[in-house]
């Protein structure tokens, strides 16, 4: 199990990252098997809740598993904090610190 899964709600999940940074994220189990939450920290009170399927593809005679966020595919957990929310935390960064924005 990865480092930032736990096992807890949405409402849960906000309490947690209540007196986190903006950027924080933590990863929570989905309405089915099949899915998995991320809830991220997008500034002071606001929260995202990002949906991840979770699918097993044949590849040969391997079953890989994939997460998918929309259309977009991803092999792992540790994929998904590199290649999207890393990217979302660095566009808010800079949303954030334009002259223009508080």
């Amino acid at each position: 199990m990865h480092n930032k899964f736990k096992n807890i709600s949405a409402t849960e999940a906000m309490q947690y990252l209540q007196n986190s940074k903006t950027g924080d994220f933590v990863f929570r189990p989905g309405r089915t098997q099949e899915t998995i939450h991320c809830t991220w920290k997008l500034y002071d009170d606001s929260y995202v809740h990002i949906d991840i399927n979770e699918r097993l593809v044949l590849q040969g005679n391997d079953k890989i598993r994939t997460l998918e966020i929309g259309k977009k595919k991803y092999s792992s957990i540790n994929e998904i904090i590199a290649h999207y929310i890393n990217k979302c935390n660095k566009t808010i960064k800079e949303i954030t610190e334009h002259k223009k924005f508080h």
